[in-house]
């Protein structure tokens, strides 16, 4: 069944018990899951290539009001200047604010961007990497551990 984009969110993940918290003004999130497209074309595949996937990686975007009394935006800025990497995870909580569905990793900050229109309201564009293999979630379970 469809379900609304509102539905999930952006949680920036704290403390040693992984406290969810969710980014104040949140207006938009994407998460993009690429693989390296490695060429694997020989004598024998004709004139069409053959590849396979290579490395994974996964980012995610998320544009909100701009908010600098609010300390997980604060966080994030402060961490992009400091080189540090933030844990955030992208999706639904379930239970006991337990990720449902999504994706939970450690993230680069990559850009942040702030845009400040005369007559509207401020909006900040931040995007993140993951540094490492997502955890991925579905139905309340990690389903992409070894």
């Amino acid at each position: 069944m469809a379900e609304l984009g509102n539905t999930r969110r952006v949680y920036i993940v704290t403390g040693t018990g992984n406290s969810y918290t969710v980014l104040k003004g949140e207006q938009s999130n994407n998460v993009n899951r690429n693989a390296e497209s490695i060429n694997v074309s020989s004598k024998d595949t004709g004139e069409w290539g053959d590849t396979i996937p290579g490395k994974k990686s996964l980012t995610s975007d998320f544009n909100v009001y701009t908010a600098d009394d609010d300390e997980h935006q604060k966080t994030i800025l402060k961490a992009f200047y400091a080189g540090q990497a933030i844990k955030v995870f992208v999706g639904k909580l379930g239970e006991g604010d337990n990720p449902a569905s999504g994706e939970l990793f450690d993230a680069e900050i990559m850009s942040v961007g702030d845009t400040n229109d005369v007559g509207a309201v401020s909006t900040r564009a931040i995007s993140v990497a993951s540094k490492g293999k997502p955890k991925l979630y579905l139905d309340g379970a990690v389903v992409n551990e070894e």
